[in-house]
């Protein structure tokens, strides 16, 4: 059986109902990440930083999306501590958007 992530984080303080049983995490064969970071970028250190964040083997990343240099922007994120972004996919997960769907639902319902 695969390590289970727990979501019940996600439902912390936000008056999301909390379910219990099977439904309560995500395993984690099911997900994969990629980092989107600039070229300029140290590539080879954000990916083991997020390894490292995520605790999770290089198999689970797809191959990193280098974002192109513009010389017209002026970037702010250029120090060596830029780690670029992580995006975090999770295979065979309709149901899983469907909860967080309704969680979005119900805050955005209890906001109005």
């Amino acid at each position: 059986m695969y390590e289970r992530v727990r979501l019940d984080r996600l439902e912390q303080g936000g008056g999301f109902p909390r379910s219990e049983g099977p439904s309560d995490g995500v395993a984690r064969g099911l997900i994969r990440f990629r980092v989107y970071i600039h070229e300029t970028a140290d590539v080879a250190a954000a990916e083991q930083f997020w390894a490292d964040v995520t605790n999770s083997g290089p198999d689970a990343f797809y191959k990193a999306v280098l974002k192109r240099h513009n010389p017209k922007t002026v970037r702010k994120n250029v120090d060596a501590d830029y780690r670029g972004c992580l995006r975090i996919d999770v295979m065979q997960s309709a149901d899983l958007y469907r909860r967080i769907e309704g969680w979005a639902r119900a805050a955005m319902k209890i906001a109005s």
